[in-house]
């Protein structure tokens, strides 16, 4: 039954094959089922037409930028929101700015202050959450340059999260002063003052 059900099903794996089995009546595990598969010399089933995510961050890192935001908690019990994007392939993390009110037009000036001083670095990919800031002329700065957005889902901006979470780790442990808070952030890049009035 498991061999007619992957011969009739090529796409199928173990778990849906164990599935149909279920289905059926029939009870057995995933493991049970590979064995019988792998025993058959029937292979895995055939991998998703597109590259894995990490395959896709590995194989454009060159020409991706991630961008998010985080955040800094201050003495006086302020939340002082940064917003940074990195480029993969160089780590390099580029502070666009900090506000205690971050909304869609703050975020668009920041990406448009970006963009000239990126120049015209060969980026393809802006990977992002679907944060509601971001709105369609964040996107429409960036796709002037020929960049183009990605949107993840909480799941996948994982992947990309790690490498940028480094980097907010840094500032979210950094020792605050006697300035409200505000070390820590220029503490990560070493030439940030973080000002609210220009905020």
């Amino acid at each position: 039954m498991v061999l007619r059900l992957a011969r009739d099903n090529p796409a199928w794996g173990c778990r849906r094959i164990q599935g149909g089995l279920a289905g059926l009546g029939y009870r057995f595990g995933a493991s049970t089922i590979w064995a019988i598969l792998t025993r058959a010399g029937v292979g895995p089933a055939p991998q998703r037409a597109g590259p894995a995510w990490t395959e896709f961050l590995t194989a454009q890192a060159k020409g991706i930028l991630a961008c998010d935001f985080l955040h800094v908690d201050t003495i006086g019990l302020t939340r002082i929101y940064v917003l940074f994007l990195m480029e993969i392939a160089t780590r390099r993390v580029h502070l666009l700015g900090a506000t205690t009110t971050p909304n869609g037009d703050w975020v668009v000036q920041r990406a448009r202050n970006l963009m000239l001083d990126l120049g015209k670095r060969a980026h393809r990919f802006l990977i992002r959450d679907r944060d509601a800031k971001y709105t369609s002329m964040f996107d429409t700065v960036f796709q002037a340059e020929g960049v183009e957005g990605v949107t993840v889902a909480a799941r996948e901006g994982a992947d990309v999260a790690v490498a940028t979470d480094r980097h907010a780790d840094v500032v979210d442990h950094s020792p605050s002063d006697a300035c409200g808070g505000q070390a820590p952030v220029g503490a990560v890049t070493g030439e940030l003052t973080v000002a609210l009035g220009s905020a």
